[in-house]
């Protein structure tokens, strides 16, 4: 018999799903809870489905929802929640590998609850279906005092999860944690490296949390974030390469390369982080009038994509790293552009942001450390050349309130 095509797994997992089977229902809920190439994420449609296969009692539907409940993912966190459903759903599951995964989410949820006892019980049935971060977990947690592992554990632990005890030791000897692990961040570093090498996605995101992007990165430190990026989630990728594109448009340490700028910046728009977004917009802006017809089309896509993304929570992007973005849209409502209608109240507002942004980044940069040496050397051309971005910027702020102004004016006659 010919094997099905992913689309025509899909189509089938679909069909069975609207004729009530609680297996599929929980499966498609799956596919609008991740990238995939049938269907746009959806979490809220993620969850009704999994909402009608718990009904019907499917066990992973019911973790599935669990996990949304302790995250606050499409409804508001809900510990107590979590807790009933993961309790209904290790008794529901029969297969080995997912009651081991229910039981450890239990085990962290009464953790989050203050229930001890019964997050000990969780993570000892975790271990025993074979979860092997349980061991590891129940070494701290049973450790006679408050920095010493547990030995029984400890060393079930070391053998089950060799990779997991080497990223606690080093997150261990980056804050001097547990005993027997003084602290020491150059070694820290060197085992945090070793297992995100090795495709641990813990040691991955803590390297990034502990070593990321500084301005004295090298060229050298660079190819190596590139090697433990995949390995990351979205969240933390989108930051480094929102962070390698500013490296690299500035050349803090490195050349500058407004080509590579440009790449890291779009990979970091692909996963949906707006300050990367901000510069992928920056570049189409300032390139617009260039493009063929297509990128044109691209572009305006994208900005009127990006728009509804954030429109509505405006408010909580003041940083330094938006400045960017408030700019490109402020211009963007007051003459109206891409797509977007002229919109006066909304750009002098944007504008304002833009400000706001403006004088961070200027703050920003001069705590950074390069920052602080151009200072300390009092040199004329430093400053001029450090200053000469900001105040490009700062120009075309009061440029276009200065524009804003005139229109406004001539609409009032």
């Amino acid at each position: 018999m010919e094997e099905k095509t992913e689309n025509e797994k899909f189509l089938h997992i679909q069909e069975l799903a609207e004729k009530g089977n609680a297996k599929a229902q929980n499966n498609l809920g799956c596919y609008y809870a991740t990238d995939n190439d049938f269907v746009e994420v959806n979490i809220e449609t993620a969850i009704s489905w999994w909402e009608r296969a718990s009904k019907q009692g499917d066990g992973m539907a019911k973790v599935n929802l669990a996990m949304q409940y302790l995250q606050g993912a499409g409804v508001d966190t809900d510990y107590d929640k979590a807790y009933d459903l993961l309790l209904a759903a290790v008794e529901l599951i029969d297969k080995r590998e997912e009651k081991a995964y229910a039981y450890l989410n239990l085990g962290t949820t009464a953790a989050l609850l203050g229930y001890v006892n019964d997050q000990i019980r969780a993570y000892l049935q975790a271990a025993k279906y074979g979860d092997t971060r349980a061991n590891l977990y129940l070494s701290l947690l049973l450790a006679p005092s408050s920095n010493e592992p547990k030995a029984e554990f400890w060393e079930k632990a070391k053998e089950e999860n060799p990779l997991g005890v080497q990223v606690v030791e080093a997150i261990s000897m980056s804050v001097g944690l547990l005993r027997g692990y003084p602290r020491d961040l150059e070694k820290a570093k060197e085992l945090l490296l070793d297992a995100a090498l090795k495709g641990n996605k813990q040691a991955a995101e803590k390297y990034f949390v502990l070593f990321g992007i500084q301005p004295d990165t090298t060229q050298e430190d660079v190819d190596t974030f590139l090697k433990i990026l995949p390995y990351t989630s979205n969240y933390i990728a989108g930051r480094m390469y929102a962070a390698l594109s500013g490296k690299y448009t500035c050349g803090i340490n490195v050349p500058i390369d407004l080509e590579k700028a440009y790449n890291f910046a779009y990979e970091g728009f692909k996963c949906k982080n707006l300050a990367a977004s901000s510069m992928v917009l920056s570049y189409y802006y300032d390139h617009y009038q260039s493009m063929d017809e297509e990128t044109k089309k691209e572009a305006d896509n994208m900005i009127r994509e990006i728009w509804d993304v954030i429109k509505n929570d405006i408010d909580s992007l003041l940083s330094s790293e938006y400045l960017g973005l408030f700019l490109i849209y402020a211009e963007c409502f007051r003459i109206g552009k891409y797509g977007l209608s002229p919109d006066y109240p909304l750009s002098r507002k944007l504008y304002g942001y833009s400000e706001i942004c403006h004088l961070k980044t200027k703050e920003v940069f001069m705590n950074t450390s390069i920052g602080k040496q151009i200072k300390a050397k009092q040199s004329f051309k430093n400053r001029l050349i450090m200053y000469f971005g900001l105040y490009f910027q700062g120009k075309k702020i009061r440029n276009g309130l200065k524009q804003l102004n005139k229109l406004e004016k001539n609409g009032s006659k």
